[in-house]
């Protein structure tokens, strides 16, 4: 699983069928330190997707699993 707030890094990787998982976080410029704080909150949310979504998005008022 690959955890990044990089808004370009889903641009640059390969097909999302060949990835390993891939959760963004879309919560603005913090730190790495609030950003695992507010992940770790959240996690029960960006996991129950998984078995069936390879992306998901993370925001400051929802987690998205775009298809």
């Amino acid at each position: 699983m690959i955890v990044s707030k990089d808004a370009a890094f889903t641009d640059r990787v390969p097909p999302l069928d060949v990835l390993p998982w891939l959760v963004r976080s879309h919560c603005g410029n913090l730190r790495a330190r609030p950003i695992r704080e507010f992940l770790k909150v959240q996690w029960p949310c960006v996991e129950a997707p998984l078995p069936y979504h390879r992306l998901i998005q993370v925001y400051l008022d929802r987690t998205e699993a775009p298809t």
